[in-house]
């Protein structure tokens, strides 16, 4: 006889019924706000980490028709924001308005803001400055900041240095305008490329203030003082190429310091004329095709012309 085994069963799998993906929490409406007047009244207390150095802010916010829910007719929701330096009532002068849309998502706004911080101490920007050899007496922020939804777009702010000076060039007034991207969360300026700009709208100050600063080095005279003459004579004999140059030996009588020349041919020679010498003479030493061109030349002169006028 065959011994019969037994036989496990397992039970069987059943099928159980899948569970439903939650349901997406409906988002919450908006509970509908309108604030009529609002006014806050704040000192800032705000402290320079590097220079220990605090300063307080008297400052003062004011808001009308402050909705939270759009509607038919509403009036524009505006925020105003005043005030100055406590101790100083004519340092950091504070004039900032702005007209908002309903603050749907007050993570997210939309608004247009203008304004202006007058007169604020230099040494806020004092490591930007000495970094680039510029100085400054004081500065002043004028924005304008458009935001749709949190994004910033066609956004700059207007930074206003007084008295400007570039190695010792006397820039004055100068605006840097800094375009500014991104999102409020993570806004940029572009500080490095305004600053760039800058010193190239400005080449010419600049050059001229470190030629004349570099050639009082090499004559050993205070060139402020050297009769105008005695300055182009000591350009003329030091440097060769000067000395090789009548268009650029002209061109030096026209811009260096001093009582102009009575010579005819300097005198009636406009400094875009004599630039556009200046750089046909150099480039025909250097290009063979230019050389004897009179087309290049009158363009040359032309364009010396547009640059420096007539």
């Amino acid at each position: 006889m065959k011994a019969h085994r037994p036989q496990l069963q397992l039970p069987r799998k059943q099928n159980r019924p899948r569970s439903s993906p939650p349901r997406e929490l409906a988002k919450a409406k908006p509970i509908p706000v309108h604030i009529r007047r609002i006014a806050v009244d704040a000192t800032v207390r705000y402290v320079d980490s590097k220079n220990r150095k605090p300063y307080n802010l008297n400052l003062r916010l004011t808001g009308s028709d402050l909705f939270t829910v759009p509607a038919e007719g509403q009036p524009n929701s505006l925020l105003v924001l005043r005030g100055s330096l406590a101790n100083n009532k004519d340092s950091f002068v504070t004039d900032l308005n702005a007209i908002l849309e309903p603050l749907t998502d007050p993570q997210h706004p939309s608004f247009n803001a203008t304004g202006s911080i007058l007169d604020i101490d230099a040494d806020f920007l004092g490591d930007l400055l000495k970094k680039n050899e510029m100085e400054s007496r004081s500065f002043s922020i004028k924005p304008s900041i458009t935001s749709a939804k949190g994004a910033l777009q066609g956004s700059r702010i207007d930074l206003v240095l007084n008295d400007l000076k570039i190695y010792g060039a006397d820039i004055g007034d100068t605006t840097l305008k800094l375009p500014l991207n991104g999102t409020l969360q993570r806004p940029s300026l572009d500080i490095t490329g305004a600053i760039q700009s800058l010193f190239s709208e400005q080449g010419m100050k600049i050059g001229k203030t470190l030629g004349l600063r570099e050639l009082k080095k090499q004559l050993g005279v205070n060139t402020n003082a050297a009769p105008r003459e005695a300055l182009i004579s000591g350009l003329t004999n030091n440097v060769k190429e000067i000395a090789d140059s009548p268009a650029l030996q002209q061109l030096i009588q026209q811009v260096a310091p001093g009582a102009q020349s009575t010579n005819a041919a300097v005198t009636n020679a406009s400094v875009g004329e004599a630039v556009g010498n200046a750089l046909f003479e150099q480039l025909g030493k250097n290009v063979k095709e230019i050389e004897g061109n009179e087309a290049v030349k009158q363009s040359l002169k032309s364009l010396g012309n547009s640059l420096f006028g007539k």
